[in-house]
């Protein structure tokens, strides 16, 4: 089913209205890449300072990530329902380095929330072209295309739209 989605994501999150806001969703392990995501964040926040990321999940070396991702990405903790923070998001991130199947993918193209995933196992499956494969392990790359998408509304809208006919026609 499509998640329920929280019209207040933002607010609950402590977030602007204004922010530029790259979201994941996932537990903390070495599978979901949360250190590319903060290294690409670094690269992110060179060209946009007003961008942050916010990650959803918790799990062993939360600590770790949160002094790497500095300001640049903000570690939230576990959230009951994570999926309905999905609004508060521009962009969701997947930067898995291995992943069955994609589910948080999935959610957020449900959602209407534009997705930027590693290609990686099941996720060009599951994103096609209805968001943005980057290759895995690879900040520079999850970097650009959360640049390009994040500089071009029009981009995200694109996307949000093909993500949600798609995973509708597919999994809903």
């Amino acid at each position: 089913d499509p998640p329920e989605l929280l019209a207040d994501a933002r607010t609950r999150l402590g977030l602007p209205e204004e922010a530029l806001v790259v979201g994941g969703i996932g537990r903390i392990g070495e599978q979901k890449g949360w250190d590319v995501l903060c290294d690409a964040m670094a690269l992110v926040r060179a060209a946009r300072p007003e961008a942050v990321a916010v990650v959803l999940g918790d799990g062993p070396g939360l600590a770790e990530l949160q002094v790497r991702g500095g300001d640049a990405v903000r570690f939230v903790g576990y959230r009951e329902r994570a999926s309905a923070f999905l609004p508060a998001f521009d962009v969701l991130a997947v930067p898995s380095r291995y992943e069955a199947f994609g589910r948080v993918a999935a959610e957020a193209m449900l959602g209407g929330v534009p997705v930027v995933a590693s290609a990686v196992d099941g996720l060009p499956e599951v994103v096609g072209d209805a968001g943005v494969l980057v290759p895995p392990d690879r900040p520079d790359a999850l970097a650009d295309a959360l640049l390009s998408l994040l500089a071009d509304p029009g981009a995200r809208t694109g996307l949000a739209a093909r993500g949600l006919t798609r995973a509708t026609e597919r999994f809903a």
